[in-house]
């Protein structure tokens, strides 16, 4: 008795639907009269739109189906089948830039963009059943202000009642193009995310002024929020008024997570509000991104945050949350730092006695709450070393999760003791001088095989591996500058079975190949990829 697709029962289609790209489930639908009627739910309950221009193009012609009138009364509208809706927008792939007119092409562009949109969303509250959409996430990463135009259609109730979760990311967006952030009026939300870069000016401040107003509603619309990130990289002038009491003024008491990144550049340094208010009024917070460090180094309150789990942070906001009173199992401690010491390393080290439960540590060297980088090949990056690596593992040895910079791959071998490790992510930076040139498949040989050697045989949980290696070439008369000449990632996957190792594949992600430097030209070394 022969056995197809179509007898398997549906729940286990619905299984092999989730694991399939939207293309997939388009193909799957179309294979039968059943699959259609059982998976076009599936097709269209999430939808994605890239920002790149065959996802654009395939994007906007997915939109017109959703925001189409409806032909044949028997079949759900595809509009009402919509759950999830992610979108990646950027206008200058439709080639608008090329026209001698562009500014006017630009502007019709996004009104023509945002006024699909508009048609998609209502369309799935006009045909929905008792004219209610099923949209619970929205999600918008656009160089266009589109959600100035959505944000009124969201808000109406009880059509978009359902909505649960918004996303609004902005970037290049235009000040002359900016309605206001209505956005953050949607009611009834348990999740909201914004994350904007922009330049703002003395003329700008009744807009600036309308996001303080907008956010200061969050709580009275938004009562039952659970998550808030705030992601803001504004470049201001002396005359921008601060938002810092009106983040510090909100009360949510159904809080759970919070993320605040302000970066501020009214000068030349970024700014360190105090955000303890915040924290110190939200007893229910248990994942914090949060600046504690401030300009008046005032002390967290000892009672607050007393559930916090997750936590992400410089090392002076990590030294005042790591008190083994706080029931902490993810950390990321920040090691970069403009007033940088070796000591506070040490600090950290020290700090980690006081949590044996940790599960995920995250040791890096970049910013968490500006976006000010170190310059290329600067001296003062802090690299663990093996005795480092050995007080992490002797501290915490129920970690599963670990992402460390060392100063060699083979340091990494200090955890050993941390037999239940199942994740490792390993950042290398390598200084190349000048006169010294390295085989890119040297390094992989290299990387290879301390994993095979030293790590996998010893660590008997361990499933898969990363190792981010940066190589810097310092500065010589004929280079001025420091310069990456290698950049990638190196992915292991253990395989095993039965509790047993049968092998470890992996792959080469190179961002950006090894040059030998001869001069000012160069010969390009290839990266094989290795199975």
């Amino acid at each position: 008795m022969e056995f197809g697709l179509q007898d398997l029962p549906f729940e286990l289609k619905l299984k092999i639907t989730d694991l399939l790209s939207p293309g997939d489930v388009a193909s799957l639908c179309a294979t039968s009269q059943t699959n259609y009627t059982q998976l076009t739910p599936c097709l269209y309950s999430r939808i994605a739109v890239e920002h790149n221009a065959d996802g654009m193009r395939r994007g906007i012609k997915l939109l017109q189906t959703l925001a189409s009138p409806r032909t044949n009364l028997a079949l759900l509208h595809p509009a009402t089948l919509v759950r999830e809706l992610r979108l990646w927008l950027s206008i200058t792939t439709l080639g608008y830039h090329l026209a001698s007119d562009w500014m006017a092409q630009r502007l019709k562009a996004m009104r023509n963009l945002e006024t699909l949109i508009s048609a998609a969303l209502l369309r799935s509250a006009e045909y929905g059943l008792g004219g209610v959409s099923l949209l619970r996430v929205l999600h918008v990463s656009s160089n266009v202000p589109v959600m100035d135009g959505l944000a009124p259609i969201l808000c109406m109730r009880p059509q978009f009642g359902r909505l649960e979760e918004v996303c609004v990311a902005a970037r290049g967006l235009r000040r002359s193009e900016r309605a206001g952030f209505r956005f953050l009026e949607i009611p009834g939300l348990k999740s909201l995310l914004h994350e904007e870069t922009a330049n703002f000016g003395t003329s700008d401040t009744p807009l600036i002024a309308s996001f303080v107003n907008s956010l200061e509603l969050i709580p009275s619309n938004s009562p039952a929020l659970t998550v808030l990130h705030l992601d803001l990289t504004w470049v201001t002038d002396d005359t921008f008024p601060c938002i810092e009491s009106a983040i510090n003024s909100l009360r949510l008491p159904n809080l759970q997570q919070i993320q605040i990144r302000v970066f501020l550049i009214a000068h030349s340094e970024p700014s360190e509000p105090d955000f303890h208010p915040l924290l110190e009024a939200h007893p229910r917070l248990r994942s914090v991104s949060v600046p504690i460090r401030n300009f008046l180094n005032r002390p967290l309150r000892g009672d607050a945050l007393p559930v916090l789990e997750v936590f992400s942070g410089h090392v002076e906001d990590v030294l005042q949350v790591c008190d083994g009173v706080r029931p902490l199992r993810d950390l990321t401690v920040s090691l970069f730092d403009r007033d940088s010491e070796p000591k506070k390393t040490q600090l950290v080290l020290g700090a980690l006695i006081g949590l044996p439960s940790l599960q995920r540590l995250a040791l890096v060297n970049r910013p968490l709450y500006y976006r000010a980088e170190k310059a290329d090949g600067d001296e003062d990056e802090v690299g663990l070393d093996s005795d480092a690596v050995r007080s992490i593992a002797e501290a915490c040895p129920n970690l599963t999760h670990v992402e460390l910079h060392l100063t060699s791959i083979r340091d990494c071998t200090a955890l050993e003791k941390v037999l239940g490790l199942k994740s490792l992510k390993i950042h290398l930076r390598m200084s190349v001088p000048s006169e010294m040139d390295m085989d890119a498949a040297d390094l992989l040989d290299d990387i290879s095989g301390a994993v095979n050697q030293h790590l996998v045989p010893r660590l008997p949980q361990l499933l898969d591996i990363e190792v981010a290696v940066v190589g810097v070439r310092k500065s010589s008369m004929l280079e001025p500058e420091v310069r990456i000449v290698y950049d990638a990632l190196h992915v292991f996957d253990v395989v095993r079975r039965d509790g047993e190792r049968e092998a470890v594949e992996s792959e080469v992600q190179v961002k950006l190949p090894l040059f030998k430097v001869v001069g000012f030209g160069g010969h390009f070394y290839g990266v094989r990829k290795r199975n």
